[in-house]
C-alpha cells in the first residue's frame, strides 16, 4: 500500500482527508480498508478520515459535520487573527446539535470539499462574520502573507456590501494585527499616522505618528529571538540620535490594555520635538 503520508498536503489539510481525495491519489476501496485495518487511517464520519497525528481542531470540525472555516481556517493558513473560536462551515443539512457550541456558517454556495477551507473561501465567510477591526486585520494579513493580492481582496469586497467595501478602501501594508489595531486607534485621535515607513539609517518602522513618534508593535505575546531583540535596540538608538521618539508596544499593550496605551500616546503627543528637529525628521523620512 502506498504511504498515505506521501499524499500532497493540500489534499490532507490538518491530517484529514476525504474518500474522494484518497481515490484521486490512487487509494481504492481495498486500499482504504487496509489502511483502516493497519491504523494508518481512522474514520471520522462517512467519507472522511484522518491520518496519524492530525490537528485536533480540524478533526473536531469534521466530526461536527463541517470543515474549518472563517478565521479558524485563516489561522491554519498562517493569517494573523485576533480571535479564533472554532469557526466551521457546514452544508445546509448538517445536524445543528453537532455544533451547538461552535460558530457555524452554512450559507456558502460551495459544498465543503476538504477539511480546511482555502484562503479565498475562508475570507468570504469572514467578510460575512467578523466585526470591522477583526476583518480589516485578516484582509491586510492575507495580502501581507502573499496568500491573496490586494486586487483579489478588493474584488471580493465589492461583492460583500458597503461595509466590507469601506474596510477594503482602508487597507494598508500592515505586517501584523497589532499594527493594524494600533493604526486605527491612533487615526481615531485624528493624528497623522503612516505604516511601514522606511527611514534611512534606521530601517522600516511599524508606525510613524505626526512624523516624529515611532510606534513598534509586537505581533506575538512572547519573543525568544535574541538577535531580533538586539537589532531592535540598535534601531531605537539610531532613531533617538536623529531626534525620533520611540515607543515599543507589547501584544498585551495593544490587545488587552488599549485604553491605557492610547492615554499614554496622547500624553506623548502633547510634547513634540522642536520645529528644527521636526523639519530635520521630515527631510530624513522624505529621503527614504
Amino acid at each position: 500500500m502506498r504511504d498515505v503520508d506521501q499524499i500532497p498536503a493540500a489534499d490532507r489539510p490538518g491530517g484529514v482527508i476525504t474518500t474522494a481525495a484518497l481515490r484521486r491519489n490512487g487509494f481504492g476501496r481495498l486500499a482504504i480498508r487496509r489502511g483502516l485495518a493497519e491504523g494508518r487511517l481512522t474514520r471520522i464520519r462517512r467519507g472522511w478520515y484522518h491520518l496519524a497525528r492530525p490537528q485536533e481542531a480540524v478533526v473536531s470540525a469534521v466530526r461536527r459535520g463541517g470543515v474549518l472555516s472563517c478565521c479558524s481556517a485563516l489561522a491554519f493558513h498562517g493569517v494573523w487573527v485576533l480571535t479564533d473560536h472554532g469557526h466551521i462551515r457546514t452544508s445546509r443539512h448538517a445536524n445543528e446539535r453537532l455544533h451547538r457550541r461552535t460558530c457555524c456558517h452554512h450559507r456558502r454556495r460551495r459544498a465543503p470539499a476538504k477539511a480546511v477551507d482555502d484562503v479565498d473561501v475562508a475570507l468570504e465567510v469572514a467578510m460575512d462574520c467578523l466585526p470591522d477591526e477583526e476583518l480589516l486585520i485578516v484582509m491586510e494579513s492575507v495580502v501581507d502573507k502573499g496568500l491573496l493580492s490586494l486586487d483579489e481582496v478588493g474584488a471580493m469586497a465589492i461583492l460583500h456590501g458597503r461595509r466590507v467595501r469601506r474596510l477594503a478602501a482602508r487597507m494598508a501594508p500592515a505586517q501584523s494585527g497589532t499594527e493594524t489595531l494600533m493604526r486605527l486607534a491612533v487615526a481615531a485621535l485624528r493624528s497623522h499616522v503612516r505604516c511601514q515607513v522606511g527611514i534611512p539609517g534606521i530601517g522600516r518602522v511599524d508606525l510613524l505618528v505626526e512624523g516624529w513618534l515611532i510606534l513598534e508593535c509586537d505581533s506575538r505575546r512572547w519573543h525568544l529571538d535574541v538577535q531580533a531583540w538586539t537589532n531592535d535596540r540598535r534601531r531605537d538608538r539610531k532613531a533617538a540620535v536623529e531626534g525620533f521618539r520611540v515607543v515599543r508596544l507589547t501584544y498585551d499593550d495593544v490587545v488587552l490594555h488599549m485604553r491605557e496605551t492610547i492615554q499614554d500616546i496622547i500624553a506623548a503627543l502633547r510634547h513634540p520635538p522642536g520645529r528644527a528637529t521636526r523639519r530635520h525628521l521630515a527631510e530624513l523620512v522624505g529621503a527614504g
